[in-house]
């Protein structure tokens, strides 16, 4: 008679650990899983590299992925206002990006940045259609640890944007952190005060009269 062959549990629970070990390491480390296509939505601002750069999705497997984690991460970027991650089959990724998008070019003491309505400012990456410009001789900018916080009043840009629909011919806007918003007149004069009731005086299409601050 063949002697019989006892299979303990502590064998199995063993070979049960390795092939789970193992099954944990191909998926950690196997080319199939490699995150190899991108889909992403929303970007007006950003290009899919950069998206792909922000969400430090390179290289790495669909399985080491956290979506929350790399929503998260994404929004700490001041292009970026929410965001949404979902992992697909094998090695998709799908990123759908709410941007903030610029509404004025400031030219702080010569470093140039896009502003969100929000105040919040971003990295000038070219020309943007539409943006009002404005130019401070000293910097005016208030920056902090925190990228995502506003630099600037929100009030002092929906300001700038209104007196720049309204008097376009007047380029430029200047801001000083003394005097506020401004312009060179014609004469090539800086004209600060009284800038909010210019805009509302504009508005009712009466230009008013604003004189220069002399110091």
């Amino acid at each position: 008679a063949l002697p019989r062959v006892r299979v303990g549990i502590r064998l199995i629970s063993g070979l049960m650990a390795v092939g789970v070990a193992w099954m944990i390491h191909f998926c950690l480390t196997s080319p199939t899983f490699i995150v190899g296509e991108l889909a992403v939505s929303g970007v007006q601002v950003l290009t899919q590299a950069q998206v792909q750069s922000l969400a430090k999705i390179e290289a790495v497997t669909i399985f080491s992925l956290d979506p929350a984690e790399i929503a998260e991460r994404m929004t700490g970027y001041p292009e970026v206002a929410s965001a949404e991650v979902h992992l697909s089959f094998l090695n998709r990724i799908e990123i759908t990006l709410e941007e903030r998008l610029p509404m004025v070019e400031w030219d702080d003491a010569g470093r140039k940045w896009w502003l969100s309505a929000e105040g919040v400012a971003m990295l000038r990456m070219g020309d943007w259609p539409g943006a009002v410009q404005i130019t401070s001789i000293t910097p005016a900018l208030s920056f902090s640890s925190d990228p995502t916080q506003a630099v600037v009043s929100p009030d002092i840009l929906q300001a700038a944007v209104s007196l720049h629909q309204h008097a376009a011919e007047m380029g430029a806007l200047m801001y000083d952190p003394q005097y506020g918003l401004g312009f060179n007149d014609e004469r090539g004069w800086p004209v600060y005060a009284a800038i909010f009731q210019y805009v509302e005086k504009v508005s009712n299409n009466s230009r008013g009269i604003i004189l220069p601050i002399e110091d």
